[in-house]
């Protein structure tokens, strides 16, 4: 588990983007398990929120270092 402090969220074509800084200074950007963008309909994470996540980096088909799930 580790603190990730929600700094960001923007939304494009029905998916939110949620972007976050853990406690550690990596900017992290949150997936769901399948490995695709939360719904834009999600109130779950809001901008200035600090949650204790678990993640692992995402292996997608195409590279972004920032990406988790």
């Amino acid at each position: 588990m580790m603190k990730v402090w929600i700094v960001a969220r923007s939304h494009y074509q029905g998916s939110a983007y949620v972007h976050g800084l853990t406690e550690e200074h990596q900017n992290i950007r949150l997936l769901r398990p399948n490995g695709t963008f939360p719904s834009a309909r999600t109130s779950k994470f809001a901008v200035g929120q600090t949650w204790e996540l678990t993640f692992t980096p995402a292996h997608r088909p195409f590279p972004n270092g920032e990406d988790v799930w």
